[in-house]
């Protein structure tokens, strides 16, 4: 649940380190272990350094990456598993990754959606019961 939680702080605000880790009232090692998460999911990403004033390390300032609202939303799942299988059956495999890549959701939409199509004149396996 920690990781929804940081994920919708950090969609309000970006937010560092320590100001997480005193609004979810957690520790410091929780949070940059759900951020190293988020990050390699692409939800989350680095907006900039803070320059302290005095010693100490700078902090990170983060925030949610663009595109990271589809995640908690299931509204639109159902149709979008239809439509990319639709666009994946009548395109060719070039110009949709073209399209995808071109709205900024290829890889991930292509990897979520889209099966390998058999060549043509080849037939799908059937589940077998």
């Amino acid at each position: 649940m920690m990781k929804t939680d940081l994920l919708n702080l950090l969609r309000r605000q970006p937010l560092t380190v320590n100001a997480l880790c005193e609004s979810l009232g957690v520790t410091r090692n929780a949070v940059n272990v759900q951020l190293r998460q988020l990050e390699a999911e692409g939800l989350v990403r680095r907006a900039r350094t803070l320059v302290r004033n005095g010693p100490g390390k700078p902090a990170n300032l983060y925030e949610a990456a663009p595109g990271s609202e589809d995640v908690s939303s299931s509204a639109y799942q159902v149709v979008l598993a239809a439509l990319m299988g639709e666009l994946g059956a009548r395109l060719p495999a070039a110009k949709l990754s073209d399209i995808l890549e071109q709205t900024g959701r290829g890889e991930r939409l292509i990897c979520q959606y889209l099966v390998r199509r058999p060549a043509k004149g080849a037939r799908r396996a059937r589940s077998v019961p």
